[in-house]
């Protein structure tokens, strides 16, 4: 009967996390919204679905905050947060930067 072979020299000791489920259909999305045609002709559903990522990711930080229990995610859950809100930059272009203070 053969040894078991070790691990990897790169993945020795280290655990390479679960992928985090929506990150990179917004990192897709954040790359979509950098071309002017695909800011657009976005649908209003994709702004619907990148609320609702950011409304659950921020409840998720809450809870981490009131119980660290739940730390875990506060993680996975700022990083969906970050890319939320550089898609939502992208998706404004130069628009957003043009419409000044007086637009809100």
């Amino acid at each position: 009967m053969a040894a078991p072979r070790p691990p990897p020299a790169g993945l020795s000791g280290i655990m390479v996390p679960a992928p985090i489920p929506d990150l990179e259909a917004l990192r897709a999305l954040t790359a979509l919204f950098k071309e002017q045609r695909n800011r657009e002709t976005a649908p209003r559903t994709i702004f619907q679905r990148v609320l609702d990522i950011l409304k659950r990711s921020a409840r998720t930080v809450e809870l981490a905050c009131r119980d660290p229990s739940r730390v875990e995610h506060l993680a996975s859950s700022l990083q969906l947060i970050t890319e939320c809100f550089r898609c939502l930059r992208n998706a404004c272009g130069d628009g957003c930067s043009r419409a000044g203070p007086e637009a809100t």
